[in-house]
């Protein structure tokens, strides 16, 4: 069982990730905090595996959403896993998955599950409302 402070140090791990990663655009920051081989049990459409299929598609959303900002809602540790719920904000200003720019704001919400050991991220899971955002930027028609 491990305690409150290592518990602590591994929600550390996962906020360094949103805000350096995500927050500070810092893509040097992946290879400080994931694993090489890291796993994404849920990636997006197209991800390759590891690190190395992992990067490409941050990098698409990061320069489609140059604004792209993401807040921790809760945040909660146990073992090895950390879970956060959290909400993002970008706006959709370059091409993304080959839709040109719409110049709209989109809201994300997402819960996210890392496996941390040590202070590296080894396995993902998440689920959000994707299917909301590309309806919002226009890639999938909503119904009426």
């Amino acid at each position: 069982m491990l305690t409150p402070e290592q518990l602590e140090e591994k929600k550390i791990v996962v906020r360094r990730w949103v805000e350096q990663v995500f927050n500070g655009k810092n893509l040097a920051a992946v290879d400080e905090l994931k694993i090489a081989n890291y796993v994404d049990w849920t990636p997006f459409p197209g991800q390759g595996p590891a690190l190395r299929g992992f990067k490409p598609v941050l990098e698409l959303f990061l320069t489609a959403f140059p604004d792209f900002h993401y807040r921790i809602e809760d945040e909660l540790a146990e073992g090895d896993l950390v879970v956060f719920r959290g909400t993002w904000r970008g706006t959709h200003q370059r091409e993304f998955m080959g839709l040109p720019p719409t110049g709209r704001e989109v809201t994300g919400q997402r819960i996210d599950t890392f496996r941390v050991i040590g202070d590296k991220m080894v396995e993902h899971w998440g689920c959000g409302n994707e299917l909301d955002v590309m309806q919002l930027i226009g890639a999938i028609p909503s119904e009426q």
